[in-house]
């Protein structure tokens, strides 16, 4: 009897076992797993459903959470994308006391610099013989032009092109307004002059409001009136060339009026002093050439750390190079387009890092040197003619 009762209770539960077990599935796992993982106690049984249960309400929760095996593997782990390799990110740059020459004519005085140099190609690094190959980002600085050099980045790139609406441009301060004289292209070309004050835009540009507008010496009200209607539309081909007409307001965008390296930066605040206008790049930098940094590596320099920078033939990854001023009396005179005669002219030091400093001689000093040697070699040769 007793044995008919057990064989009737076995078929019973694998009869009906399966059915209920199916219909008890919590996130992959089932009473019939869980059960079957030897002799735990239900107090362990317990534990396992509440831990099912939980991870099946988190996913609930976060419906856009990855749940593979290769997902939650990864958070176990702490796995995380592969990160831009050292040598690809941008140099740190920092410059001080600086006479940057974009050309012989058009020079930016950087009193302090820090930012970066920026790859114009992602697949190359900036090369110092390319002023193409990279930009300058300025986080903060403190950039001044002489009224010469403005005058001369108008004249020889701004408006330096066929039927330029303006030409012979020259630049002078009063005060603190700015005045700008030239010749507008009109019927006939005319001599005028804007005399107005300098501002920095919301967008980080400069605007030049005008508060007397002459030409032929006779007073006119807006710069439309003096430019008329056609040049209007001539005046749009210097937008590509940073310089555009808003109303009665010249808008100017350093990031495109300066040829390459072109610099990326918002202006918070210009100014006039003296016959120079300042630039400020983000917040001003007061420190004075005597801190500490500038003692530590000479009160005009240019610093370059990290990325991977190339000058001449050499390639440097992980890159510490540091440009020292031979001659720290006057600001340091630096040419991109002749950087290799100063740094032939210099020397250098390897540092115990692998850093390397070079002490280079003013470009201006090079240029007079080689202005007396052309000189004295157009002498001798009119000499052994004679």
């Amino acid at each position: 009897m007793h044995r008919s009762l057990l064989v009737l209770a076995l078929s019973l539960a694998l009869t009906i076992g399966p059915i209920g077990l199916r219909s008890s599935v919590v996130y992959g796992t089932t009473q019939e797993n869980i059960l079957s993982r030897g002799s735990r106690s239900p107090q362990v049984v317990e534990s396992n459903l509440r831990s099912a249960a939980f991870k099946s309400a988190a996913e609930t929760a976060e419906p856009g959470r990855q749940t593979t095996p290769g997902a939650r593997r990864a958070r176990r782990t702490g796995a995380r994308k592969p990160h831009r390799s050292s040598a690809s990110r941008p140099t740190q740059a920092q410059m001080r006391n600086v006479d940057f020459h974009v050309d012989d004519t058009i020079i930016l005085h950087v009193r302090n610099l820090r930012g970066a140099l920026l790859r114009t190609n992602s697949a190359n690094p900036a090369f110092f013989d390319d002023k193409n190959s990279f930009n300058i980002r300025i986080d903060s600085g403190t950039i001044s032009m002489s009224t010469e050099s403005l005058a001369s980045l108008m004249n020889n790139f701004v408006f330096a092109y066929p039927k330029a609406p303006l030409k012979d441009v020259s630049l002078s301060t009063e005060g603190n307004q700015i005045k700008m004289k030239g010749t507008v292209h009109k019927v006939t070309d005319l001599p005028f002059e804007i005399v107005g004050d300098l501002s920095a835009t919301p967008e980080g540009k400069i605007q030049l409001h005008p508060t007397s507008i002459k030409t032929g010496g006779i007073p006119v009200k807006g710069l439309m009136n003096l430019f008329g209607i056609e040049l209007e539309e001539l005046i749009k081909g210097t937008e590509s060339r940073g310089v555009k007409i808003d109303d009665n307001d010249i808008i100017m965008d350093p990031e495109v009026m300066i040829p390459p390296p072109q610099i990326r930066g918002k202006i918070s605040a210009i100014r006039i002093e003296g016959n120079d206008v300042i630039q400020v790049f983000g917040p001003e930098d007061k420190s004075s050439g005597s801190s500490n940094t500038s003692r530590r590596r000479g009160s005009n320099f240019m610093y370059f750390r990290g990325g991977t920078i190339r000058f001449g033939k050499l390639t440097m990854s992980k890159a510490d190079l540091r440009l020292i001023d031979k001659d720290p009396k006057n600001p340091f005179d630096f040419s991109l387009e002749h950087f290799q005669s100063q740094l032939v002219a210099g020397y250098s030091k390897n540092q115990p890092n692998l850093g390397l400093v070079v002490y280079v001689p003013d470009y201006s000093t090079l240029r007079g040197t080689a202005s007396k040697t052309a000189s004295a070699n157009a002498a001798s040769n009119t000499v052994s003619k004679r």
